[in-house]
């Protein structure tokens, strides 16, 4: 008997139409584009976290400086008046009176500096240690002149520490029944005069003019930068604090019938208004250093009356502000030896 074998039956290999196969690769299109747009969008969201950041502690930090230097100018040692201090000249000053030790003028300001010339305060005072030409245009320059806000030396002990630097630094010397004076003296020699001296008392000198400088490491890289030129052993020294700082703003407030309370408030004071200051409002504008894709609106910041209109160029902006009270100055004198 035969058996019958089954017949095996070949059939075509199946397979992806064309149709199908284009659907399939817009399927992986769509998901690849998916995935590369959220990353792109978690890209972006992590620069902006990351700008936003530098920029608020850029400001807080701007801010705090200047409301420290405004709240402590017109403050030496405490003097009820500063007539009988006789001012001096150190090494490289900021002009040629003497602007440093001189105690006139310790709260002064160039409004709305314009132009490559030196910037010439609200009191004609020039200021030939800041570079004019570097100056963001039209933003605001402020002079300060104090003493340090805690002696040196008192009552023979030099202050808890006091870093003893041999670099001599500028003192005000005050001892009961002598007029106070300036002294050079280098820190280091502060506990030997202590035990010689115990009834004298040191305090050292503190003279700075902040400004926005038009570039932060070199001219052209178009950072605005806050620096100042700060008194440092026996000449003015360049110094710089914070990146991204794109303009400075004083608003004064003036207190015209001397009842302590402000009349009005001025953003370009004279100077009579600064003599009769008593509150200041200090604004910062600050952008981030790098552009934030994606970041194109037009904003208005506003400054005090000032508007600023910057465009959109990417950057991310906030405005800082502070309102300090010029505790120091009713020890002021106003006229200027030698003027």
């Amino acid at each position: 008997m035969l058996m019958s074998v089954p017949r095996v039956r070949h059939t075509a290999q199946s397979g992806l139409s064309l149709v199908e196969l284009l659907v399939a690769m817009a399927l992986g299109v769509m998901l690849s584009g998916g995935a590369i747009g959220a990353y792109i969008a978690s890209k972006q969201q992590y620069l902006y976290d990351d700008q936003l950041a530098r920029v608020q502690e850029n400001g807080r930090y701007a801010i705090s400086l200047l409301q420290r230097e405004l709240s402590m100018a017109g403050f030496y040692a405490g003097l009820v008046s500063t007539a009988e201090l006789t001012g001096g000249s150190v090494g490289v000053d900021c002009n040629s009176l003497g602007w440093a030790l001189q105690p006139q003028f310790p709260f002064d300001v160039v409004d709305n500096h314009r132009g490559s010339g030196v910037p010439t305060t609200q009191h004609s005072v020039p200021l030939t240690c800041v570079n004019g030409s570097r100056v963001v245009d039209g933003s605001d320059v402020i002079a300060v002149k104090r003493s340090a806000a805690e002696a040196s030396l008192s009552g023979g002990v030099p202050r808890a520490g006091l870093t003893l630097s041999r670099v001599s630094r500028w003192h005000m010397r005050l001892e009961s029944g002598a007029e106070p004076l300036w002294q050079q003296l280098r820190p280091a020699d502060l506990p030997a005069v202590g035990v010689s001296n115990p009834a004298r008392a040191y305090w050292e000198a503190r003279a700075s003019v902040f400004y926005l400088r038009d570039y932060a490491q070199s001219p052209g890289d178009n950072l605005p930068t806050l620096c100042a030129e700060v008194l440092a052993g026996d000449e003015m020294t360049s110094r710089c604090f914070v990146e991204g700082v794109e303009d400075l703003q004083l608003e004064v407030g003036v207190d015209s019938d001397g009842d302590g309370v402000v009349d009005v408030y001025r953003m370009s004071p004279s100077a009579l208004d600064l003599q009769a200051a008593i509150v200041v409002r200090a604004h910062l504008l600050l952008r981030s250093l790098h552009v934030v894709p994606g970041q194109r609106l037009e904003k208005t910041y506003y400054l005090g009356s000032k508007e600023v209109r910057p465009g959109a160029d990417g950057f991310l902006r906030r405005v800082f502000s502070t309102t300090v009270r010029l505790q120091n100055l009713r020890s002021a004198t106003y006229t200027l030896a030698g003027r």
